[in-house]
């Protein structure tokens, strides 16, 4: 069936299957003249032919128990409604190079550790969107000085380490 506009579409009714010329093989729904979303509630709505399997719901990726999106490398990315987004673990995870990446509601946020991790590249902590880390540098390279940052603003390390022992009065300095 093709719908005259998007929100036009019943979520309910079976998508439709389609084979595309490089054989990928996607479910959803046409809309318009040339438009088509993605939409499947019982597996991934497309399926490259290189093994990549995405999952789309309402023509957003969402998938409710696991990740949105696997590259046949092993890497898996986390999304909700469209959005990079995980609550118990990295969003992103790249099995060769080991790189993580933490989001929720699609900004980069970690409480407990750094929200970007590289191995052997860089770490970087992250809060709400912004560099931000009360108990050592916000931003590690591997090949040059640490950076400093608290709510997005660079700060000098002093800043920091007088925030720590403002956190913890009997820190040994």
């Amino acid at each position: 069936m093709l719908y005259k506009r998007k929100k036009d579409i019943d979520w309910n009714r079976e998508p439709v299957r389609l084979v595309l010329e490089d054989g990928a093989v996607v479910y959803g729904f046409e809309w318009g003249k040339d438009d088509f979303v993605y939409h499947r509630l019982d597996g991934p709505a497309v399926e490259k032919p290189c093994g990549t399997k995405c999952w789309y719901r309402n023509g957003e990726l969402h998938k409710d128990n696991g990740p949105a999106v696997e590259e046949p490398n092993g890497s898996k990315l986390w999304y909700k409604n469209g959005r990079a987004h995980r609550e118990d673990g990295p969003w992103y995870v790249d099995e060769e190079d080991g790189t993580t990446e933490w989001r929720l509601d699609g900004i980069l946020h970690r409480k407990d550790g750094p929200a970007i991790e590289i191995p052997g590249l860089i770490k970087a902590w992250y809060l709400d969107g912004e560099l931000h880390r009360e108990d050592g540098p916000a931003i590690e390279p591997a090949d040059a000085p640490d950076e400093w940052f608290l709510n997005g603003k660079q700060v000098s390390m002093e800043d920091v380490l007088r925030l720590m022992d403002e956190n913890d009065p009997d820190r040994k300095t």
